[in-house]
């Protein structure tokens, strides 16, 4: 009885056990159904955030499509305001180029016309200026006609000249006479170099009347002392510009020597200057003499000119020195630094040349002026008369 009641025991605790192993495997199962459904439904979450995600992503790409459609509708609105913009501002600016072109026409055509009436008038104003020039030109070859011959020049001295007109005519002129002194009837030689107011054709006038009251004086009224041949020819050309009766102020500056030979080696030299100096080269001392003449000038209205008295410079030259007769264009004559050649350079010059022919003086005096010049245009005629003795 009592191992079966221990074993009616044991039975029952097997039983217990049983079921208690039976409520514990339904428990379990409970749990593991329970994880089941939390895992499933963990697992439905999960797969709804992924939905909703993949919702949202494509939510959000159909917002970006929409912005991107939005955007590129009001960049196409903008370029198309600004296309339409510009091409109403270019349709503005071609109707505005369109007026401009056609006035442009109409102003080429009066140009066109201006310029067909320029032609005509510049055609007369060539046939002019080719008048004036046959004209000036022929004045030129008159008044060259005028100026003493070179042979005579030469004939009884070694005589050069350098003569450069501003323009085609000179106011500038040289002269020479020839005539026997009466008390000794010893041949006297008179060698100018005359400055006349003002250059060109004005110039030339001057220079024309100045040659022929020089000849004049000279020939028929057979006055031979220089002085009284300046004093002479002031009057002679006040009158003939008639200065007493008008404001007519123009004049002459001259320098006249006379030469007169006293033996083979030795000469009388009378010199006037009417506002012009005497130079010479000394050949025995090598060196070179600056005399002024009277400052008083051929014509003119001031009072000084009335009442300066031309005076004489006498001298005895020898063989071989040489007298210059000057303007004072090469003088003033300016490079292109605008510095006047000058009286002390020009001096130098005489005196580094005066013991040469007068081809080589005439030479050096003309390349001297030229490197000094440099291609600037000359101011004023240019004279200089050498006579070698």
């Amino acid at each position: 009885n009592v191992v079966n009641e221990k074993n009616q025991t044991i039975l029952e605790k097997d039983l217990q056990l049983t079921a208690k192993q039976r409520a514990l495997l339904r428990t379990r199962d409970s749990l593991r159904m329970a994880e089941e459904a939390k895992q499933r439904a963990a697992l439905e979450v999960a797969i709804k955030d992924k939905d909703i995600k993949l919702k949202q992503a494509e939510l959000d790409r159909e917002k970006l499509k929409s912005r991107i459609l939005i955007f590129g509708i009001l960049f196409l609105l903008f370029v198309t305001g600004i296309i339409t913009y510009l091409s109403l501002q270019l349709q503005k600016k071609n109707r505005q180029l369109a007026e401009q072109n056609q006035k442009i026409i109409l102003q080429n055509k009066e140009i066109e016309q201006k310029n067909t009436e320029l032609e005509d008038k510049n055609k007369q104003i060539k046939k002019q200026q080719k008048l004036q020039n046959d004209s000036i030109n022929y004045a030129k070859s008159i008044q060259e006609a005028t100026l003493p011959p070179k042979k005579l020049l030469e004939k009884n001295f070694d005589f050069f000249v350098v003569y450069q007109p501003k323009d085609i005519v000179s106011g500038d002129f040289y002269w020479y006479a020839e005539t026997l002194l009466p008390q000794t009837n010893e041949t006297a030689y008179f060698y100018a170099a005359v400055d006349c107011t003002g250059h060109g054709v004005p110039g030339a006038f001057m220079s024309m009347i100045g040659n022929r009251l020089l000849s004049e004086i000279i020939y028929q009224k057979n006055v031979l002392d220089p002085k009284e041949i300046l004093t002479t020819l002031n009057f002679e050309l006040q009158i003939a510009l008639n200065q007493s009766e008008n404001n007519n102020d123009d004049g002459m500056d001259v320098a006249l020597c006379r030469i007169v030979r006293k033996n083979e080696n030795d000469f009388e030299i009378i010199f006037c200057g009417a506002n012009r100096p005497l130079i010479f080269f000394d050949s025995q001392n090598k060196k070179l003499i600056y005399e002024r003449g009277t400052i008083a000038t051929i014509g003119g209205l001031e009072g000084k000119r009335f009442s300066e008295k031309f005076v004489n410079l006498e001298y005895t030259l020898h063989k071989n020195d040489t007298i210059y007769l000057t303007s004072d264009g090469m003088v003033d004559q300016n490079n292109p630094e605008r510095k006047k050649f000058g009286t002390k350079r020009l001096l130098k010059l005489l005196e580094g040349i005066g013991e040469f022919k007068s081809e080589v003086q005439k030479s050096q005096i003309e390349k001297e002026l030229a490197e000094h010049m440099q291609g600037v245009s000359q101011r004023d005629d240019i004279t200089i008369v050498g006579i070698r003795l």
